[in-house]
């Protein structure tokens, strides 16, 4: 099992937040450190309009028995610059 776990800067433009390894199960826990600005989160072409809504303050939290490849995590901001705090758990 590993661990890792960062912050990352998102913006009003999409950024790759996290990658999950092939054929592991594991967790990734997202939360959203703004006190007022909603993050949205999604594939490469992550918008307001199609993205997943993490409100301030709020935690995502995905769990998955196998991840069929490397799947990418993009978040853009709906305004401004966003700090995230990122943890995910492999094996």
């Amino acid at each position: 099992m590993s661990l890792t776990r960062t912050a990352v800067r998102v913006d009003v433009e999409d950024d790759e937040i996290a990658t999950l390894p092939v054929g592991n199960k594991g967790q990734i826990l997202i939360k959203n450190l703004d006190d007022s600005v909603t993050v949205y989160l999604g594939g490469s072409t992550v918008s307001a309009a199609n993205g997943f809504p993490l409100e301030a303050g709020e935690i995502y939290t995905e769990v998955s028995n196998a991840y069929s490849g490397f799947a990418s995590l993009y978040a853009i901001s709906e305004d401004g610059t966003v700090e995230l705090s990122i943890m995910v758990v492999n094996g």
